[in-house]
């Protein structure tokens, strides 16, 4: 018979290449993945579980007419399935690199512009309604350049937010920390500075109303980088400053307050670990003093983005891997326990490079993860996708900590059938980039 009519096949296909024994700690399955983007370039920055279930993840996007680059903010269901997108900026460049829920059903997003502002760059805050909908935007900063990292809604109902800045022409950088009430009107900032200039990565409320910035210097020739945490009071005036690092570069990208009132610091390092760079975590008393160190990944290179506490009182991290699956980069999940054990170890990506920028926990248990799909156009250009992957319940219990590798395909395909025509039989192959029920038609 020759295949021309149409046949139903309920098919189950996985993509995850290894099969484990029971004694070896297993990392929570692919339950779904997306892209989202245009024709041309877009990438998450940031990812938060919503009310609702879903997923709110911002970043930039020049595509969708986009002036360019705009702030892309998208809204899923809980399988991903986009609800809204709205872009925000002006003529010229404008991103966004955090994003939250806020107590109103609403949104913000922090990152930096140069369509609006006094000049340069200039710190950018969008708040919006539950649907996307502009209610008010504010830049912070002055005629030179300002940015934003890391921000969030404070217990008072208005924002925190953390970045850089450069005061004047040729000046280093310094640590900006900008406080406002719930409408984005300044209650007060302040300016940190260092012999060596140093720039804010990360920002959070303290349980006493204070705040924890981390951050690591600016580059100065014959300077290394080294990671600084800086601890505030509720008007932001420094209570104490702590350095991490060795002899060679190391950077932070995520601090997080912790249950017992100290503080965990993700980034990487090239002074430690195995290869080029490594993921590194820092566990610190409430003081900064630090309690561990710990850093993951093998011969080639790692990154490190994000970091959560997970209930159990451990940690998930986000971030990239040259070392295991493809050469060109993939996603690098890591679970570790509360003393930086590893506890499982999830490489996951195809044929692209792929990376992970931020990783929050969902309600079932499991991880969203938001970063970019990144793809090489010869002879030089590269164009990326908005990625997020959900994963499924965290149900990992002791055992050896084994490092998984799970392949996933561009896109679909389903391939030609071969021999065809025949009789009796043929082959049905086809390629899914995550795992689900599929219907061959």
């Amino acid at each position: 018979m020759k295949l021309n009519s149409t046949v139903i096949f309920v098919l189950l296909a996985v993509c995850q290449i290894s099969t484990l024994p029971a004694a070896l700690a297993q990392s929570p399955e692919i339950v779904w993945s997306r892209t989202y983007g245009g024709i041309d370039s877009d990438i998450a920055y940031s990812v938060s579980s919503t009310s609702d279930g879903g997923y709110i993840f911002a970043g930039d996007t020049k595509s969708f007419l986009a002036d360019s680059n705009d702030v892309y903010l998208v809204k899923t269901d809980s399988l991903g399935n986009e609800q809204w997108h709205h872009l925000y900026g002006g003529s010229d460049y404008d991103d966004a690199r955090s994003v939250q829920q806020t107590t109103d059903g609403g949104y913000v997003c922090a990152g930096r512009t140069r369509s609006f502002g006094a000049g340069g760059n200039d710190i950018y805050l969008i708040k919006t309604d539950g649907e996307g909908d502009t209610m008010w935007t504010r830049t912070y900063g002055g005629i030179n350049v300002d940015y934003a990292e890391s921000a969030m809604q404070t217990t008072d109902a208005g924002y925190i937010i953390a970045g850089s800045t450069r005061p004047y022409a040729g000046a280093i950088f310094e640590i900006y920390l900008v406080k406002t009430n719930s409408l984005g009107d300044t209650l007060w900032t302040r300016t940190y500075d260092h012999e060596n200039g140093w720039k804010a990565y990360s920002v959070q409320q303290t349980s006493d109303d204070g705040y924890i910035i981390a951050g690591h210097n600016a580059y100065y020739s014959g300077v290394e980088y080294d990671i600084y945490l800086l601890r505030t009071d509720s008007l932001g005036d420094s209570l104490w400053t702590r350095t991490y690092g060795g002899g060679n570069d190391d950077f932070v990208t995520s601090v997080k307050q912790t249950t017992d009132g100290g503080y965990i610091l993700t980034g990487w390092t090239w002074s430690f670990g195995a290869g080029v760079s490594d993921m590194y975590v820092v566990k610190t008393d409430s003081l900064g003093d630090t309690l561990w160190t710990h850093t993951y990944g093998g011969e080639g290179g790692e990154t490190a983005s994000s970091i959560q506490q997970t209930p159990d009182g451990g940690y998930i991290i986000s971030g990239g891997t040259n070392s295991y699956g493809d050469p060109d980069g993939d996603l690098y999940l890591v679970k570790i326990d509360a003393i930086g054990d590893t506890v499982w170890t999830l490489v996951y990506g195809g044929p692209d490079s792929d990376y992970g920028y931020c990783v929050d926990l969902t309600s079932d248990g499991g991880y969203i993860i938001a970063g970019a799909i990144t793809t090489f156009v010869p002879p030089y250009s590269y164009l990326s996708d908005c990625w997020l992957v959900k994963t499924g319940p965290d149900t990992a219990v002791s055992g050896a900590p084994v490092i998984q590798w799970v392949s996933h395909p561009k896109e679909f395909a389903l391939h030609h059938a071969y021999p065809n025509p025949f009789n009796p039989t043929t082959t049905i192959s086809f390629d899914v980039p995550f795992q689900s029920h599929v219907n061959l038609n």
